[in-house]
């Protein structure tokens, strides 16, 4: 229980009485690779943090409102938690109800709050119950010498337990409000579970909505990737079935998903002979690597690795050169691998051609020669480079190594 002389100190953040909405809609959250319904009618959501800690709390109580309700509220109902609709009763709380509402963040489940004077100066403190955080809303100094602050209102995150703040930023004068928040109740935090059994792969946790339901996401790109990647033709297909009933992403960017696959489709649904059950096929990754591939034997063919070695061993010691053998003695990590497509050398050699390039108006035979048998080598590595970048290096071949009239 909070010591009695705290709870003057104590203040309540909360909404104006939230309108349901006659909507449902799936969200499909990236961090747990599970899709939860959110209920706008009733304001709820079927995730196991609201579930155990957040249906019990009242509609305009800002704890109600896991991440997946609150972003839901916003794209379909924004003006609910609008600065203007909370009417928050100070510019302590304005600020804290757009970092936490409008910012995407939530208020912890558990939370306590407090609105203490401390030696002349206004902190809004909200203490997380769950793990002991507590965020600390201050005026920073407006002027070095001023003791009372009157700059803007600042966040600053504390730990009592190791005595910290987030990031080494702490407010002016740090020490009398690290002792108010240390005399404060600080019950066990708790250790919140994810009753959720195993990790999903996200692709097959999407397809499970419901084809007329319509669908939230984190994050389009991670879809994007793994479909990508993707081998399995019934999860392919599906997939860009649950593509047209995701609301929260433009259209323009939906379209250039749906162009990608637009040459793709019609290849594996030859091979499959329309029946999709069970059936693998190349990725449009492993499809494009292949023609990647291709491309770099084909540039490859125009290279005379050894001549050019010799050329690049035969320039004396320049701060280019110093660089050059520099980057040739890195050691890869443990984990590189050529076979995976890891991009270590690929990426350590296209690094120096591009700021070579970028760096040199002119460049005489020596440089040239540094600069030639690098871009050969990106060439020679492979695919672990995309083909424009690739396209790039040819092209400073061309500019700078075979054709100085052009410098």
């Amino acid at each position: 229980m909070q010591n009695k002389e705290y709870m003057a100190d104590c203040i309540s953040i909360s909404l104006l009485e939230m309108t349901p909405i006659n909507k449902s809609v799936a969200y499909l959250c990236g961090s747990s690779s599970r899709h939860y319904i959110v209920d706008l009618n009733t304001l709820s959501c079927n995730c196991w943090e609201f579930d155990e800690y957040r249906a019990k709390h009242k509609y305009n109580n800002v704890s109600r409102y896991c991440r997946h309700l609150l972003q839901a509220i916003k794209f379909f109902s924004p003006e609910q938690i609008s600065i203007e609709n909370i009417q928050p009763k100070n510019e302590y709380v304005a600020t804290a109800l757009n970092d936490y509402l409008i910012n995407g963040l939530t208020f912890p489940s558990r939370m306590e709050a407090y609105f203490p004077v401390v030696e002349g100066n206004r902190y809004l403190i909200i203490q997380d119950v769950n793990t002991g955080w507590f965020n600390v809303y201050t005026r920073e100094q407006a002027h070095r010498n001023e003791i009372i602050c009157t700059g803007e209102i600042l966040k600053h995150g504390y730990n009592p337990r190791n005595n910290r703040w987030g990031w080494g930023d702490g407010p002016f004068n740090p020490l009398p409000i690290k002792s108010y928040i240390r005399q404060l109740y600080r019950p066990e935090s708790i250790k919140i579970e994810k009753n959720e059994g195993e990790y999903n792969k996200i692709l097959e946790e999407f397809i499970k909505i419901p084809v007329d339901v319509p669908v939230m996401l984190d994050n389009l790109s991670s879809i994007d990737s793994y479909l990508y990647n993707e081998t399995s033709v019934s999860v392919i297909i599906n997939t860009l079935k649950r593509l047209r009933n995701v609301v929260n992403v433009d259209r323009e960017t939906a379209k250039k998903i749906f162009e990608k696959y637009k040459g793709y489709l019609p290849k594996v649904l030859d091979q499959v002979n329309a029946d999709i059950s069970g059936k693998i096929v190349k990725s449009l990754a492993d499809l494009e690597n292949e023609k990647s591939l291709d491309i770099f034997k084909k540039a490859a063919d125009f290279i005379d690795i050894e001549e050019e070695k010799k050329l690049y061993d035969s320039v004396g010691s320049c701060t280019l050169k110093d660089t050059a053998e520099y980057k040739l003695s890195l050691t890869p990590p443990e984990w590189y691998s050529h076979a995976k497509g890891h991009r270590f050398w690929g990426k350590t050699y296209s690094d120096f051609v591009f700021r070579s390039f970028n760096s040199k108006e002119k460049i005489d035979s020596d440089q040239c020669a540094i600069i030639d048998y690098f871009s050969s080598l990106i060439i020679i590595d492979g695919t672990t480079l995309s083909t424009f970048s690739v396209a790039e290096i040819c092209k400073c071949k061309a500019i700078y190594c075979n054709d100085p009239r052009k410098l």
